[in-house]
């Protein structure tokens, strides 16, 4: 019955180590794209059109 336990436990201990260096890898990424969000901002006007044209569609005043 321990033998089952310790093997089980170093499966799910790779894992768990795995987890946080994936998390500690995506910290930064989330960095760099806002660095890139700031300048996409800049043409978002684009997507404002976009979003006056759904506002229509959602509650059209003219009916």
């Amino acid at each position: 019955m321990r033998r089952y336990d310790r093997e089980q436990i170093p499966s799910s201990a790779p894992s768990a180590h795995h987890d946080p260096g994936i998390e500690r890898n995506l910290a930064p990424q989330p960095k760099k794209k806002r660095k890139k969000e700031k300048k996409e901002k800049k043409t978002l006007p684009e997507t404002t059109i976009g979003d006056s044209a759904i506002q229509d569609m959602c509650c059209p005043r003219e009916i």
